[in-house]
């Protein structure tokens, strides 16, 4: 263990002032105790916490100890238990709270009303854990100094009378940190304060009115110099956080965080903002040491309160959010399972899931939905709204997942992958859904909506449907599926999609490319734009595909139908002939003004007989008549 040698010390230290100093030394505590207030201390019973800490600390134990809480109590200092003797996998300190409340009013310097400070093998069970400080940093439990092994399990920790909030906050209920101070929640330290430690099963509430919440639910900061080397493996399950100002869960210079079956939200919160952004699950700076990191299975939902409206809401929201987090090809790290939504921000980003230079990460099985933002803004602001973005990073895979019902305010991507490492071997973007997503603004000349966008890695995208993609606004794009590639090795591989009932005010491209190197193969995706215009007007210009670049482009196999009143067909604006029809299937029965082609050499426009006899459009086994969808309306295109 990193730090057995200095617990070693400690512990002998400790135990030699026991044996020399005056009149002060008591037998190691083993069994069940009682914490009654009712009673002196003596015998099996302690009268006030501070009496069983002392015990604790002073004495070490010899066996596994259980404390039964009897009496709620309030106290005029925090209750600290230190590194003490004894402690082990078998001799666990168990503390029953039983319901019963610990009251303690936090200051500035003594802000938490627990502190685990070098202490082992603990465990607290069914314990109120009450502040009833006002101080902007109140704390409920601060674990410090390499405490270990430790749970806290089915706890209520509430701040009863927090009303102070600032660009940073700085209390937690549950902090990892050898700082008491706002501006350095976590501290600076060579060794981590705790590992393998559990938070478990435990509500984490305000209940003063409207309270602005602390700067996070759970803070956890370990060490910047050994988190690359050090399995640290702390637990985060089973909570509730109700309220936070900033963070709901902030795991950094970590390594084997499991982040599983949290609720976090700010229900207890009906009016009043928190920071301009909140990151109600973020990691910075995590790693795979051993064991594999997980953000499993949890719901973060409802902010800034229930039935918060965008107008009314804060600036942005960056929901489920890692940043140089590390996985490996052995021990990959595991994003899936959750559930994001109800979350609504005024005028800056709304983002679902967000990675940021991850390494060897599965997004799967996820949920984003009713994402909102302020469509009556007029500030063009970085607002854009992802369902799934990863930028930068490499052997991503994202799988599985739903974007729904989404309506941002300005520019929108369903999942955008965008500059991972060329070369990569696991980038897949395979059976997604990303369904009834909306632009609904009206005060922006162009934006634009995408339903899968990549940029840099060679990506594999099979089997995904984009649905309802629609743009509302005026001179607004909608794009279901654009990929660009500036790799000569990159050979991009899109099979299988479908993009059905899209639409945009101004444009709609099937598929936007610019192969400027490298090559795409899109092969037997089914594009079905029934739509003949939006809800602001006529989609002036609707391509199937829209394409640049002197890289190598084959669209084959596909099936295209239109309903739109205007242009429609294919469009390659490379001087080149580098990109290849062939046995594509096309259907627009109701243009009155186009079934246009330009071809590859730009300029001229062709129409379908021309283009498909040109030698250089539809070159192979094209066919224009109706497919004959067994139910399109019910998305059956078969």
């Amino acid at each position: 263990n990193y730090n057995s040698l200095s617990k070693i010390l400690l512990c002998s230290l400790t135990l030699v002032l026991q044996l020399t100093g005056p009149g002060w030394v008591k037998a190691q505590l083993s069994g069940t105790y009682t914490l009654n207030n009712a009673s002196a201390t003596g015998g099996t019973n302690y009268n006030n916490w501070t009496d069983f800490a002392n015990a604790i600390n002073g004495s070490g134990v010899s066996g596994p100890v259980t404390l039964n809480v009897q009496s709620s109590l309030t106290v005029t200092n925090n209750v600290q238990f230190n590194q003490f003797t004894g402690s082990s996998s078998s001799n666990v300190v168990t503390i029953n709270g039983g319901g019963n409340f610990i009251s303690y009013a936090g200051s500035s310097t003594v802000p938490q009303v627990i502190l685990l400070n070098g202490s082992d093998y603990m465990t607290i069970n069914n314990l109120v854990v009450r502040n009833t400080g006002t101080v902007v940093n109140v704390t409920g439990i601060r674990i410090t100094n390499n405490s270990d092994n430790n749970i806290i399990n089915g706890c209520t920790i509430e701040f009863t009378s927090l009303t102070s909030l600032g660009s940073s906050s700085g209390g937690a209920y549950v902090a990892f940190s050898s700082s008491t101070s706002q501006s350095n929640l976590g501290g600076t330290l060579t060794n981590g304060n705790g590992a393998s430690n559990t938070i478990m099963n435990t509500l984490m509430r305000t209940t003063n009115t409207n309270s602005p919440g602390p700067f996070a639910g759970i803070f956890e900061s370990q060490s910047s110099s050994n988190f690359g080397s050090v399995g640290y493996n702390n637990n985060f399950i089973g909570n509730t956080i109700q309220n936070f100002y900033t963070y709901g869960i902030n795991s950094c210079y970590s390594s084997g965080t499991v982040i599983s079956r949290n609720d976090v939200s700010r229900s207890n919160v009906t009016s009043g903002l928190p920071a301009s952004y909140t990151y109600p699950i973020y990691e910075a700076y995590v790693n795979t040491v051993n064991r594999s990191l997980r953000i499993d299975s949890n719901a973060v939902h409802d902010l800034p309160f229930i039935n918060a409206t965008p107008s009314s809401s804060h600036t942005g929201s960056w929901n489920i959010q890692w940043i140089y987090a590390g996985g490996t090809s052995t021990l990959p790290m595991f994003v899936r399972r959750n559930a994001v939504y109800n979350v609504m921000t005024n005028t800056g980003g709304n983002l679902g899931i967000f990675a940021q230079a991850s390494t060897f990460c599965n997004i799967t099985d996820n949920r984003v939905e009713n994402l909102r933002g302020n469509s009556t803004s007029t500030s063009l602001n970085s607002g854009a709204m992802q369902g799934i973005y990863a930028i930068q990073g490499n052997d991503i895979n994202v799988s599985r997942n739903q974007i729904l019902r989404c309506r941002p305010f300005q520019t929108f991507y369903g999942i955008y992958m965008n500059s991972q490492t060329q070369g990569s071997t696991n980038t897949i973007v395979n059976d997604n859904i990303i369904k009834d997503n909306q632009c609904i603004s009206t005060n922006f000349t162009f934006y634009y909506t995408y339903g899968i966008y990549t940029n840099g890695s060679a990506w594999n995208v099979y089997r995904n449907m984009v649905d309802e993609l629609i743009q509302q606004g005026p001179y607004g794009y909608c794009t279901p599926f654009y990929v660009v590639s500036n790799s000569a090795t990159a050979v991009h591989n899109w099979y299988s999609n479908v993009a059905t009932h899209c639409i945009g005010a101004y444009y709609t491209w099937g598929l936007y490319s610019s192969i400027n190197s490298g090559t795409l193969n899109f092969r037997q995706n089914t594009m079905n734009f029934p739509y003949g215009q939006s809800s602001y007007g006529y989609s002036y210009y609707q391509w199937f595909h829209y394409g640049f670049g002197t890289g190598n482009t084959n669209f084959e196999g596909n099936v295209m139908v239109s309903n739109t009143f205007y242009y429609w067909g294919m469009y390659y604006g490379s001087t080149t002939t580098n990109c290849v029809y062939a046995n594509n299937h096309i259907w627009a029965p109701s243009s009155t003004w186009g079934g246009y082609f330009y071809s590859p050499t730009g300029g001229t426009v062709y129409d379908y007989a021309t283009w498909r006899g040109n030698g250089v459009g539809g070159q192979v086994g094209d066919m224009n008549r109706d497919p004959r969808f067994l139910n399109a309306n019910a998305r059956d295109l078969r």
